[in-house]
């Protein structure tokens, strides 16, 4: 991985390149914003394109957190599993299940999204209520939790996600007057940090939407 000195340094240089005397005046503490929130930017993109470009799901490899077990509570006919406080984009969900009598189990079902609205008349629509016997279970996702319906008929005993994590914060003090510098929120900031990615191609990616 980059050290977060690079994307200082590249920042400073590019910047020199159009104005030296506001590459002079910028500080650490402005220069670890502008790379934060170009950072931010190029990930959201990055995320939307990597369904359909493999080069872009490669570099975001890093940030992949594959089959992570949630914790599940049941809750009568669904279950409430917890999305991770990491998760930035979830790529798809594991769910298994077991009943009664079923030699084979835990049973790996399919899951059919549905909005709230649409809940109600799902789980009375012979159609497309959950079952077992044809392996499908309805899911709603709100923004913490995931909830998978039953019909009632069998358990859920398991449900893995995979996801893309948050990116990390940029923070690079090391390079500022005294190794410290107070962000904009009034944190004093001690400790540098790195993004995890390992290729100079999106760093410069992300310094050039800095910049």
């Amino acid at each position: 991985m980059l050290d977060c000195s690079y994307y200082n340094e590249e920042f400073r240089r590019r910047i020199n390149r159009r104005n030296t005397s506001y590459s002079n005046r910028v500080g650490t503490v402005d220069i670890d914003s502008y790379i934060n929130e170009a950072a931010r930017i190029w990930y959201k993109t990055s995320v939307r394109e990597a369904e359909k470009n493999t080069a872009v799901k490669i570099s975001l490899r890093p940030f992949e957190v594959k089959n992570k077990a949630l914790e599940i509570d049941c809750g009568g006919i669904y279950y409430k599993a917890s999305i991770p406080e990491d998760c930035y984009y979830p790529l798809n969900y594991m769910i298994y299940a077991s009943k009664e009598g079923c030699p084979d189990c835990p049973k790996l079902m399919t899951p059919f999204t549905v909005q709230s609205d649409d809940l109600v008349e799902s789980l009375k629509d012979p159609n497309r209520k959950p079952s077992f016997e044809y392996g499908e279970v309805i899911v709603d996702d709100a923004k913490s939790f995931l909830y998978v319906y039953t019909d009632g008929t069998f358990s859920i005993d398991k449900v893995d996600l995979s996801y893309y994590r948050k990116i990390e914060k940029h923070a690079c003090p090391k390079l500022a007057e005294n190794n410290y510098y107070v962000d904009g929120t009034g944190n004093k900031i001690i400790e540098s940090t790195i993004f995890s990615i390992d290729n100079e191609d999106d760093a410069d990616e992300i310094v050039d939407i800095a910049v």
